[in-house]
């Protein structure tokens, strides 16, 4: 591993790795930059489900390039606290609007799930007004148009502090893996444990593909973004049941009404359980590869 951040064949005698890594970086991060602004100025105009999903990627874009300027010793901007604060929102609203499209789909028990409908509506409003305020805020991007990353944090040293923390990421990603492929039942909140670490990675790939040759071919990205796509989709539906589960128990939905959807969710769930098996052991051992 230790050669993988490397400088690619230039001929430049004596240039150090640091030399292209931290100008890749610096690329990458502006151009993140770009992406989330276009992204947000969407949004403001109109919270759509397409428009919070684009936000979404280009805040986690965002965070990992920021990331990937502190991991080499460099500035970063001080935004990741009001990033995650707007990650925050808009997730709650992307669950209300995945779990209404989920409800809504089926139309023949439409007017038996009226009162699950209803209550997503509201939801949906108040959380759509929650992000909207915080959109409306705009310390993150006052903070971004002001920063530039700067010179490179020490050329040689910079890359040995990117290469150790891929390294942590590769780890933490493999002890997920071999989690979620051991078998064992893990619960909700240990799946989306793992499911965030597994994202992390990917987007840091990502970013430095070009210049870090552990994933030169981008399968290893390719393989953890399928994976963790595949665990959100059964997170969404174990969200759906929680929800569907508190209305009956307060009597706002009867059981009857809510027992075909409830297997209908614990069907699908099943099915992606089972399709995200070869893609978790696929993605495992392309990261043992790189290890």
């Amino acid at each position: 591993m230790a050669k993988r951040l490397t400088q690619r064949g230039n001929g430049a005698s004596g240039a150090l790795p640091g030399d292209l890594v931290w100008p890749h970086v610096c690329r990458r991060y502006q151009s993140c930059v770009l992406e989330y602004r276009r992204s947000l100025a969407k949004c403001r105009r109109r919270l759509s489900r397409t428009a919070v999903h684009d936000l979404r990627v280009a805040i986690r874009r965002l965070l990992a390039c920021v990331e990937l300027l502190r991991a080499a010793g460099g500035r970063d901007p001080g935004v990741r606290r009001q990033l995650k604060e707007q990650l925050a929102v808009l997730g709650a609203l992307r669950d209300t609007q995945v779990q209404l499209r989920i409800v809504r789909s089926d139309a023949e028990r439409a007017r038996e799930m009226e009162p699950l409908v209803e209550q997503l509506r509201r939801l949906r409003k108040r959380r759509a007004r929650a992000a909207e305020r915080e959109l409306a805020q705009g310390g993150a991007a006052r903070r971004l148009e002001g920063f530039a990353p700067g010179p490179a944090p020490g050329g040689e040293r910079a890359v040995i502090r990117l290469r150790e923390f891929i390294e942590r990421r590769l780890r933490r990603a493999a002890g997920s893996l071999a989690a979620l492929s051991s078998g064992a039942r893990l619960g909700p909140l240990a799946r989306h444990r793992a499911r965030v670490r597994l994202r992390k990675l990917h987007l840091i790939l990502e970013a430095l593909r070009p210049v870090w040759h552990g994933d030169r071919d981008g399968r290893l990205s390719r393989s953890l973004s399928a994976c963790q796509g595949v665990i959100g989709q059964v997170h969404d539906r174990e969200l759906l049941l929680r929800r569907i589960g508190r209305l009956v128990s307060e009597g706002r939905l009867s059981g009857e009404a809510a027992r075909a959807l409830n297997e209908q969710m614990e069907t699908e769930k099943a099915g992606r359980m089972k399709a995200c098996r070869p893609l978790i052991l696929r993605a495992r051992a392309r990261s043992r590869a790189c290890a």
